[in-house]
């Protein structure tokens, strides 16, 4: 369950991002100034969380910063994603998680323009 802005300017099918790992995970993208990612009825246990995150606006560093928080524990602060112009660029992002409820919560929340992110694996 996912609450925020999701738009690929209506090219999800066709977007890539050079060099990817894996285009799927960049077919569309969810993005704002404060929003959460519930994964849920997940079995107890220790995970691995990715987020996969690509820039595709084209901007400079320090323009778009924002923290993760995963069940309300920040695991990441000023998380910066940029491009060059005319670049896309891949980021993931990788934490252990030890997960004591069956519902994973991985908010976005924006410091400097909004905050955005892809998938989750």
């Amino acid at each position: 369950m996912v609450k925020g802005e999701i738009s690929h300017y209506n090219n999800a099918g066709t977007y890539k991002v050079t060099n990817a790992t894996d285009n799927s995970y960049y077919a569309e993208e969810v993005y704002g100034n404060d929003f959460t990612v519930t994964i849920q009825s997940i079995p107890k246990g220790n995970y691995k969380v990715e987020i996969y995150m690509a820039e595709s606006f084209h901007s400079s560093q320090n323009q778009r910063l924002f923290n993760i928080y995963q069940n309300g524990l920040l695991i990441a602060y000023k998380l910066d994603i940029y491009a060059k112009v005319g670049k896309d660029t891949e980021y993931r992002f990788t934490h252990s998680v030890q997960l004591k409820n069956p519902d994973l919560e991985i908010r976005f929340k924006g410091i400097k323009d909004m905050a955005k992110f892809n998938a989750i694996k």
